[in-house]
Parts: C-alpha cells; sequence; structure tokens
C-alpha cells in the first residue's frame, strides 16, 4: 500500500471515524463495533490531495480524540463494546473503552507509522 493509503486508512471515512467509535462506547450500552481490517477508505478524492493534507486531516482527527478523550471520566473509560474481531485477542471480545484507545494508540497506529517510516 502506498503512503497516501495508509494515511486515508488512518483518517477512516467522512462518515465514521475511530473518533464516532469512541464516542459509541460512551452513548450505547455494550455498542457493537464493526471492524473490517485492511479497508484504506481512499477515494478518487483522497487520492487527488497532497499528502501533506491527508495528514493535515488525520491529525486533526486524532487531536479531537485526545481532548475528547481527555474529558472522559474513569466510569467512562471503563464502558465496554462487543468487537467481535478483537475474540482470540489479548483483550477480548468485550474491551473497555480505555483499552480500545491504547489499543488504537499502542498497536494499530504505531504499526501503520512504523509501515509510513519503512517507506520513506
Amino acid at each position: 500500500m502506498e503512503r497516501a493509503g495508509i494515511v486515508s486508512h488512518l483518517c477512516q471515512t467522512d462518515h465514521e471515524s475511530f473518533l464516532d467509535g469512541i464516542g459509541r462506547f460512551v452513548l450505547e450500552e455494550t455498542p457493537e463495533i464493526e471492524v473490517t481490517p485492511g479497508v484504506t477508505h481512499y477515494t478518487p478524492e483522497r487520492h487527488a490531495m497532497a499528502l501533506d493534507d491527508l495528514v493535515e486531516g488525520f491529525l486533526r482527527q486524532h487531536e479531537l480524540i485526545a481532548d475528547y478523550v481527555a474529558r472522559l471520566s474513569d466510569e467512562q473509560l471503563g464502558r465496554r463494546a462487543h468487537i467481535a474481531l478483537f475474540k482470540d485477542s489479548p483483550v477480548g471480545e468485550y474491551p473497555t473503552l480505555a483499552e480500545w484507545v491504547q489499543g488504537i494508540s499502542d498497536f494499530h497506529l504505531q504499526a501503520h507509522l512504523e509501515e509510513l517510516r519503512a517507506r520513506r
């Protein structure tokens, strides 16, 4: 996958982002979070964008996530969702919001950042 495709994947879509999923943990009782690995969301519109613009969108989204999560209570961070894809993972298929956010940053995001560094 090319660099812009990786960044596009990290941005998710205009209709659903990581922040939307995080909000569902707080607003819904054990929401069902669908995760489909490998989807890049690399639309023709994003293909036409400069890589810097894609990166700016990614950074803006993750700043919003950090601001939102920083305001949550311990009770909210302890809320759970069902993520079937995680059934055989260390966190299991009912991770807390704190585990989900940590997984996004420590594993998912880091893996893609390493992939981007390797493609320099």
